[in-house]
This record gives C-alpha cells, sequence and structure tokens, in this order.
C-alpha cells in the first residue's frame, strides 16, 4: 500500500513539475535537434548574418551521442515560468534534462562518479584561483572559431549548482566552475590556461576572479577565505531553496544574470571561444550554465526595448531622445522612420523627437552581405496644442478674448492653464481664455499630460485722440482750412481720414457755415471729432476825417457803424496806440492832440478805426488884433481856420482907414497876409474888417499891418 501511494506522489510531483518548469531538449522543439554548431550559430549568436562560425572541438558526455536524454547539453525554454531567460543553450555536467524544475532532489549527481574527464584549461584556472591542484570531472565544451564585422563580444549567462547551499561551497575540492575563454589578434593572454586569450566570464568588477561556488555564493555563512569585493560577491547569488524555489530549475542555487566583460576584436579577423563547464574534485552534485539566446553579441546593433506612453522613459514631443546604435568605425549607418529613410542621418547616434518607429541598418563596406538590423517603436506625450495667434492692435476702451483652448483634447490628460503678462504669473487666471485690455506680451502656458506648451501674444492698445476744434467764427474770411490735431501713441502717419463732406485728404478747405464732422482711422480703430464753423462779416466802424480843434475846446470823437446798432457791441478806445483805460463806449470826449483809434468787438470779430486829433494852427482860436507878414512862419496871416469850420465864413472883407474896400475873399480860412486884391501889398497901418458868417452875424474889428 505504501509503495502505491508514493507512486501517486510521484505522479503528482511529476505532473506539477511538467506544468512549472524549464523545458530542456523537447522533442516537439525543433532546436532540441540542432547540432552544437547549430545551436550556436542559430540560438546563441544574434546578427549571425555578419558572423562566419566553425565549431572546431565538442566535448561531452560520450554517453548522449546515443542517448539524447544523457546528452550533457542541449537547448532549452523558459514554458512560462520565471526564469529570467526566454530561451537559450545549457552546458551541464550532468545530464541536461536533469535541470529541469522545480528543485525536489538534495543533490543530482548524474551518473556514475568520474563518469567522463575533465578540461585541462578550467582544471588550471581554478587550480591557480584556490592554490591547490584538483581534477575536474564530467566537462562540457563548446569551442569555435569565429570571424565578424563587428568589433565586440559579450554575451549572457545564469551560473547554477547542486553545490550550493552551505553544503559543498565551502570545501575547496568541490567548487565546480565555468570559464568563457577567447583567444585572437589583440587578445591579452591573462587565462593561465594552456589555451591562452582571456576569461571574459570572470565576476564582474574582480580581478579575473572565476565563477565558481566559492566566488559566488550565499553571505549567510563564510568559510574563511572570503574577502568581499576581491574573492567573495555574494550580491550575484540567488537562492532556489526551500522558500525561494521560485526559479523552476533542479539546482540549489545559482546566480543572477551575469554578462561577460565586452571584448574587442579586429574586425574580419579569425578567434577561437572555448565555453567549459565542470565538475570539481568528482562527478558528483552537478553545475551548469545557462546562455541566454541572442546574447552574444558577435555582429550584433540593439536599440533597446521600446519607448511607450507607460515607460518611464517616455518623454513629451519635442523634447529628445536619442537612440544610440553603437560606435562601430568600420560600419556606415542608416536611419529609418516607419521605413522611410531619413536623409543624412548617418551617424551612430539619432537624436529623435516624435513618435515612429526608427530603425538602423549598419552595412560594412568590407562585407558586403553583411546587414545588421535594430528597430526601436519610441512614442512621445502628445503636447498641448493651440495657437494665441498674431500680434493684436486693440483699439482704446475695447478688449480682446485670448484663447488658448487646445486643439487636441482627446489626446491630453489633466490639462491646465496658466497666464502671465510680461513674463509676471496673472494670479488666478487659470481659464482656457483671457480677456485684456491693455499693453503687454501675454504668455499662455497649457501643461496637459505633464508636458508644456507655451504660446505668447503682443496686445498694443491703439491710442489716439483728434481734435478738430469745437465752434470757429471767422470775422471777414472767404474761406477756412481745417486742419485735425491727432495725439497719442499710435502710428499716426498711417491715419485715413473721411470728412463729412466725403473728402479724405488730411485737411479740408470750408467756405460755408455748417457742422463739419471727421473719423481718423489708425490700425482699424476710428475716432470722430466735429467743428462748427460760422463765417461773419466785420462790423464797419469809422471814426471821420481828421478833426481840428482849438487847444481847450473839448471835441467827442464818435464811432459810427453804418450799418449796425452800434449800442450792441463792445468798444475799446486808443490814444498814440496806447489803451485808454475805461473808455469803452461809441463816443470819447478829448482834448489833447492825438492819434485816436476805437476797436469795435462783434462777439469777436473786430474792427478798427482810426482819426488824427490836431489843433489850428491858431490853436487858441482867437482873431488875431495884427499881423506880420515877413516869412518867419510866426503871425504871417490872419488864421481864421477855426471859425470857418465852427460858422462857416461866407466872405471876408478888409477895408483901409478911409473905408476903402483894399481886400476881399468868400469862403475865407486863412489867406490874407496884408495883401490886396491885385496882390499888391499894402501899407503899413490898422486896416478893418468884416467877416460874414453863414448862420451868425457878421464880426468886425480893426487887424494892424505891421511890416
Amino acid at each position: 500500500m505504501k509503495s502505491f501511494s508514493t507512486f501517486i506522489l510521484l505522479l503528482l510531483s511529476t505532473s506539477v513539475m511538467w506544468s512549472q518548469t524549464i523545458i530542456v531538449n523537447d522533442p516537439a522543439d525543433p532546436q532540441s535537434a540542432f547540432t552544437a554548431e547549430e545551436l550556436i550559430s542559430e540560438v546563441l549568436v544574434s546578427g549571425n548574418s555578419c558572423v562566419d562560425i566553425t565549431l572546431t572541438d565538442l566535448f561531452d558526455n560520450p554517453n548522449g551521442a546515443t542517448n539524447n536524454a544523457e546528452k550533457s547539453w542541449g537547448y532549452f525554454k523558459n514554458n512560462n515560468t520565471s526564469f529570467p531567460f526566454q530561451e537559450g543553450i545549457i552546458l551541464s555536467t550532468g545530464f541536461a534534462t536533469s535541470a529541469q524544475g522545480p528543485n525536489d532532489n538534495g543533490g543530482t549527481s548524474d551518473g556514475d562518479q568520474f563518469s567522463w574527464l575533465g578540461d585541462s584549461d578550467l582544471t588550471t584556472i581554478l587550480n591557480n584561483e584556490y592554490g591547490d591542484n584538483e581534477d575536474t570531472f564530467n566537462a562540457t565544451v563548446f569551442e569555435f572559431t569565429f570571424s565578424s564585422s563587428l568589433s565586440e563580444v559579450e554575451f549572457e549567462f545564469i551560473f547554477a549548482s547542486e553545490e550550493y547551499e552551505d553544503q559543498w561551497e565551502c570545501t575547496q575540492d568541490f567548487r565546480d566552475g565555468f570559464a568563457f575563454l577567447v583567444s585572437g589578434p589583440g587578445i591579452p593572454n591573462d587565462s593561465g590556461a594552456p589555451f591562452g586569450g582571456t576569461n571574459i566570464a570572470s565576476v564582474t568588477g574582480s580581478n579575473n576572479v572565476p565563477v565558481t561556488t566559492a566566488s559566488i555564493h550565499a553571505d549567510y555563512f563564510t568559510c574563511g577565505f572570503e574577502n568581499p569585493g576581491v574573492n567573495f560577491f555574494p550580491e550575484f547569488y540567488v537562492s532556489n531553496e526551500d522558500a525561494n524555489n521560485t526559479n523552476e530549475i533542479q539546482f540549489d542555487g545559482l546566480t543572477s544574470t551575469l554578462t561577460t566583460a565586452t571584448v574587442s576584436i579586429v574586425p574580419n579577423e579569425i578567434y577561437t571561444i572555448k565555453m567549459v563547464i565542470a565538475d570539481r574534485g568528482d562527478g558528483g552534485f552537478d553545475s551548469a550554465v545557462f546562455l541566454n539566446a541572442g546574447s552574444f553579441n558577435i555582429g550584433n546593433v540593439d536599440l533597446g526595448d521600446d519607448i511607450t506612453l507607460g515607460d518611464p522613459e517616455a518623454v513629451c514631443e519635442g523634447d529628445v531622445i536619442t537612440l544610440d546604435a553603437g560606435n562601430n568605425p568600420n560600419g556606415d549607418y542608416q536611419w529609418f522612420k516607419d521605413n522611410v529613410l531619413i536623409p543624412g542621418e548617418t551617424n551612430s547616434t539619432l537624436d529623435v523627437s516624435e513618435t515612429g518607429l526608427y530603425r538602423v541598418d549598419l552595412t560594412f563596406p568590407q562585407s558586403p552581405d553583411c546587414l545588421i538590423s535594430d528597430e526601436k517603436l519610441v512614442e512621445f506625450f502628445s503636447n498641448p496644442e493651440f495657437e494665441l495667434g498674431p500680434d493684436q492692435l486693440v483699439c482704446e476702451n475695447n478688449f480682446l478674448v485670448l484663447d488658448a483652448t487646445v486643439t487636441n483634447p482627446s489626446e491630453l490628460d489633466n490639462v491646465s492653464y496658466k497666464w502671465f503678462k510680461d513674463s509676471v504669473e496673472l494670479v488666478g487666471e487659470t481659464n482656457a481664455t483671457l480677456t485684456v485690455s491693455e499693453n503687454g506680451v501675454y504668455t499662455a502656458e497649457v501643461t496637459g499630460n505633464n508636458c508644456v506648451t507655451t504660446d505668447e501674444i503682443s496686445i498694443e492698445i491703439v491710442v489716439f485722440n483728434v481734435n478738430i476744434g469745437d465752434v470757429i467764427a471767422l470775422c471777414g474770411e472767404e474761406s477756412f482750412t481745417i486742419v485735425p490735431e491727432i495725439t497719442g501713441s499710435a502710428n499716426i502717419p498711417s491715419a485715413t481720414y473721411l470728412w463729412s463732406t466725403g473728402e479724405t485728404t488730411p485737411t479740408i478747405t470750408v467756405t460755408q457755415d455748417g457742422i463739419y464732422t471727421l473719423d481718423v482711422t489708425i490700425d482699424n480703430c476710428t475716432i470722430s471729432d466735429s467743428v462748427e464753423i460760422i463765417f461773419r462779416s466785420f462790423a464797419q466802424v469809422d471814426l471821420g476825417p481828421t478833426v481840428s480843434k482849438c487847444a481847450s475846446e473839448i471835441s467827442i470823437l464818435t464811432a459810427n457803424v453804418p450799418d449796425g446798432d452800434s449800442t450792441v457791441y463792445e468798444y475799446q478806445w486808443f490814444k498814440d496806440g496806447g489803451l485808454l483805460a475805461g473808455e469803452n463806449n461809441s463816443t470819447i470826449e478829448v482834448i489833447e492832440e492825438g492819434i485816436y483809434a476805437v476797436e469795435l468787438n462783434d462777439n469777436g470779430c473786430i474792427s478798427s478805426s482810426s482819426v488824427s486829433v490836431t489843433f489850428y494852427e491858431n490853436q487858441n482860436c482867437i482873431i488875431s488884433q495884427g499881423i506880420s507878414p515877413n516869412g518867419d512862419g510866426m503871425n504871417d496871416n490872419l488864421d481864421l481856420e477855426f471859425l470857418n469850420d465852427k460858422s462857416t465864413i461866407t466872405n471876408f472883407s478888409v477895408f483901409n482907414r478911409l473905408g476903402r474896400l483894399v481886400y476881399q475873399k468868400p469862403q475865407y480860412t486863412n489867406e490874407w497876409r496884408g495883401q490886396s486884391d491885385d496882390e499888391n501889398i499894402l501899407p503899413v497901418g490898422n486896416y478893418f474888417y468884416v467877416i460874414e458868417l453863414q448862420a451868425e452875424e457878421s464880426i468886425t474889428g480893426w487887424v494892424y499891418l505891421n511890416k
């Protein structure tokens, strides 16, 4: 009964194992039938069109040649487990198929101890590391030559062993290991092995320390020889025991994914590679190395993983992501976007800033058949798309609504708005629109997808004033030119004009009364002004002819307005150009000689007239009792001008003492200077005169004529 239960449990265990484990050398996988050379060329090496590979040595379990189940190498696949590699090649010190998990065997040791030979190169490397002389057993070796058009070599691997979990790590005799030897032109001979070359599978960061169960193991125990960072690297160890049994392989422990050192090679030269794993000290407790498919980069270009919008590397359109195809001085690069060649892009790097499927082709003039390509999808977050438009001129007292509403809302998340005026944030303005009525440079900052887009617009308020007057009364003018006064900061030379008369010139000349209106337009802004024009005639004023008067006599000057009412005007009098203060009537009394003038103000229209006021030569206005006509300019004649002006002399007669008429002159003024009617000079003596007046009694008297 116990035996039957055990059988059922074994079946259940096998079923669980098969559904949760890697699979090795599955007959259903074509790769499981590959030769060692085919596995290297088709599985391990990427970019194999540019590399020539020839297998030169295969050393493995001899029984595997006839029994596939006992092959110590082969093909594995992930089978949807958590194992880090999806597929690749396994080299083992036991049966390759025994690597399938889960880890339910205390210590897998396939076949008999010492079932096949070890490897002298790995033996030498391990003995040099640990200072002893232990043989190796059950070695599996892939050795091949290659030449490549590229200049570097590296690959990824995981080392696993049943020696782990504080079983045999501290026993110096049983420290299983792995080596990856490369030799050829330019490769240093520092491996210490007869093979020569260098071990590129030494522990990362170490001084050529090989990967063994001693150099990488758990740190919850030590063996006494460990010097962390020198010969001990627990940070690379992963337990597969007990609760940690999640990596679906049979081994108790394994390393994290390790990458070999990058080796520079000379393109198109021949190199030899030897991959070897072996048990040390005996053939028990197997170990294996898993080589990641495609990771052996002998002739490869790798742009890395796609960058999609869910990735932390994704950035906004316009930001730059640099794609790097690696530098190969012997190759020629050509970049493509969405399968369209990008002209001029022939460098090893490409800066991209917009979504697309980017591809790089690497070719080699010395190897025409070699073409290496890789492509990478790069997605960029959409930027908010909007435009504030061109700079604007806004009429004074008007406003403009700026609109930053995005035109691609379906491509954006978490859209927000900020506004700035002259680089200063307008606090509280968080809408998509902004109403403005002031000069300034306005900036909209729109955020969406955490991407920021800005646009700015300059707003200039068109400010100007137009003045053509209010009421203009013109005095005595027949025409008037209306000239507008335009002030302000606007572009005045660009102004256009439209008068109510239909004229479009800057000024107009008018000849009729009326209200005239002007529309001035600058930068599509219009301001109007009106003026009333009144044409008026001057009121005529006249002070009459020159006034002659007696020195003591008061004369009245009158501002005569022939065509108007003299009482409705304002007056101002002047004498010899000086203002006569207080003289504001239409008449004025004058005593002194001078030039008298009057200004008549007819509601702003001012007319004037002037008159000369002089004293008679006989300024005292008396009839002289004697004359002395001797030509000295004094009392040379009998001056009766004052009397004629006053009373109009109709006739003037002079008689000698005998009563005889000696001189007579009608309309007399001042003509008698002692002569007779026949122009003879009368003798000295007294003479009698008779002055006949127009409307008054005659005046008579005596005048003495002297020489």
